[in-house]
């Protein structure tokens, strides 16, 4: 009887030790083929492969894209709003697509010709984007337009932008001061802070230097801005007089800019 237990014992605890066997080679072997994430070196963090560099941008081809507005320097893209306002936003719009699409496949170095881009793009976020200053731009603009000729005037040598910063700033402020001086005869002060503040923008974006603020001119003739209410086809009041002798004051002006 006591035999008979003991062996029953025994066959209990050999059945309980042959269930745990393949468990402790198995804790064994992991053991010894495991090691540690921190022991692996590098090649385990880089799981994804780098993409290879992009080959830098064609040159040409954003010639292309500049010449399509007719931009060579940074009053060109100015001009674009002068000259047709309706029509710039879209246009640019498109452009600046086509330009981000070509941009996914290159890279493009710093340059006259991305720096003009990037200029349009600044023209493109400041004027059409933003309807508050698209609305206070638009009450000027076909005073703007009558003047696109004489804005030409004002224009800097073709590579004035790529020059030394003390040279850039010098035609820079010269530019700025005959658009300003313009604006205000013809169009009043409000449209001349109004074109400038849109222009300091714009070219800013276009220069590789920075320039220090420039003062506005100081205008003893400048155009009252009732004006621009004529021009935008609101009538003097009845029995007024006055909104007809500005008329004839602005065809004066105009006349002596020519």
């Amino acid at each position: 009887m006591t035999l008979s237990i003991t062996f029953a014992k025994r066959f209990k605890y050999s059945r309980r030790k042959m269930r745990i066997l393949p468990l402790i080679v198995l804790v064994s072997y992991v053991q010894a083929t495991y090691t540690p994430v921190y022991f692996l070196g590098q090649d385990m963090w880089n799981t994804n492969p780098e993409s290879s560099p992009k080959p830098p941008c064609d040159e040409n081809k954003f010639v292309d894209f500049l010449a399509k507005h007719q931009i060579a320097n940074p009053e060109n893209i100015i001009g674009l709003a002068v000259a047709d306002l309706e029509s710039t936003c879209p246009s640019t719009l498109d452009t600046i697509r086509k330009v981000d699409d070509y941009l996914k496949n290159c890279t493009a170095n710093e340059g006259l010709y991305p720096n003009l881009l990037s200029g349009l793009r600044t023209l493109n976020a400041k004027l059409c984007k933003n309807s508050k200053f698209y609305k206070k731009y638009d009450k000027y603009s076909k005073c703007y337009t009558d003047l696109n000729k004489d804005y030409e005037t004002c224009h800097g040598a073709a590579d004035w932008s790529e020059s030394s910063q003390d040279r850039v700033c010098k035609i820079y402020n010269k530019i700025i001061d005959c658009v300003y001086i313009k604006t205000a005869k013809v169009c009043g002060i409000k449209a001349a802070l109004t074109l400038k503040e849109l222009m300091l923008e714009v070219i800013d974006a276009t220069l590789s230097v920075k320039c220090p603020p420039f003062s506005d001119p100081n205008i003893s003739n400048a155009m009252p801005e009732r004006y621009i209410d004529i021009l935008n086809g609101c009538p003097p009041n009845s029995g007024n007089i006055i909104g007809i002798d500005i008329f004839i004051i602005i065809s004066v002006f105009k006349a002596l800019l020519q």
